[in-house]
């Protein structure tokens, strides 16, 4: 049987790689993840799931239970717990009969200090996950998940599994208004929400902010501006991956130069799976950040299970 996981895998249950994501399945085989060829895309971290990173491997649950209970009175994973899959390749789980329902929950990135799941194999219904953004920029990553609940057993079409990005990415873009050349040296964001608990696709962040000193955001930029330029600061793939979530008074953007530190107030709210731009100019009065330009994240692509 193969799922398709919609933007990242696909689960069936055949024995051979299926090219196409409704592709049926023979009863009792084992279970496949496969993921279809994607086009290229831009490799800008928080724009689009990277499909190299899916085919390094991600984290699935399974439970099996009679079809006429729910996925809602078992545990997430009564039939795999927390198993590595690497797309394309052969499980050691076999594909139940029609007497059987199967729910799926996958997840990203699998092996992260960061980013863990709460619940245990008997816990019933969906996971909970709980995510620590790193304080280094770019140990940061794309938190997705996909879930499937309720497929029944036996023959049926491959099952799509939708990745779903739950982070916000940042990147800063400085205009350099004053009469020299300046290197800026770090950009850090503190006073915002860092950690919290993911479940059913919903976040509940604890309400403690990020600071100078606990957690602070911090890019190594090393980056030139010219006077009279604009440059993107988060120099492509350092882009921060953070939180969803409504900025209060205390969020700051902190622009560390060879010479001076300028800070100002951020804005706005933050919603997932969005690329925020905001544009930063320094001037010999200091820095000012306009409203960011909203970048909605590509289109999902699809994983299946065969």
């Amino acid at each position: 049987m193969i799922v398709a996981v919609t933007g990242l895998a696909l689960v069936t249950s055949c024995t051979e790689v299926l090219e196409d994501s409704i592709s049926p399945y023979a009863v009792n085989d084992h279970i496949m993840f496969h993921l279809p060829e994607i086009i290229s895309e831009p490799q800008t971290r928080g724009m689009t799931m990277a499909a190299d990173s899916l085919r390094g491997g991600f984290g699935v649950c399974c439970s099996v239970y009679p079809s006429t209970s729910s996925y809602a009175d078992n545990g997430c994973g009564t039939y795999f717990y927390k198993e590595k899959v690497i797309p394309n390749t052969v499980t050691l789980f076999p594909w139940p009969t029609s007497d059987y329902s199967l729910s799926f929950y996958a997840y990203y990135p699998y092996d992260s200090y960061a980013f863990k799941m709460l619940s245990k194999a008997l816990e019933n219904g969906c996971p909970t996950y709980s995510y620590t953004v790193p304080t280094n920029v770019r140990l940061q990553t794309e938190v997705m998940t996909a879930q499937k609940t309720d497929v029944l057993g036996g023959e049926q079409p491959a099952v799509n599994l939708s990745f779903k990005r739950h982070c916000t990415a940042i990147k800063i873009y400085l205009t350099n208004n004053t009469d020299s050349n300046v290197f800026v040296r770090s950009v850090i964001i503190k006073g915002i929400k860092y950690s919290g608990t993911l479940h059913n696709g919903n976040w509940s962040l604890v309400n403690k902010l990020n600071s100078e000193g606990t957690n602070p955001f911090t890019l190594n930029a090393e980056h030139w501006v010219a006077k009279k330029k604009t440059e993107d600061i988060t120099a492509g793939k350092d882009i921060f991956l953070l939180l969803p979530q409504i900025l209060t008074g205390k969020a700051r953007l902190r622009i560390v130069t060879k010479e001076n530190s300028y800070e100002c107030m951020l804005t706005g709210e933050w919603k997932a799976g969005i690329c925020y731009h905001y544009n930063a100019e320094l001037t010999a009065d200091g820095l000012k950040v306009y409203a960011a330009d909203i970048i909605p994240a590509e289109k999902e692509r699809t994983t299946m299970i065969h």
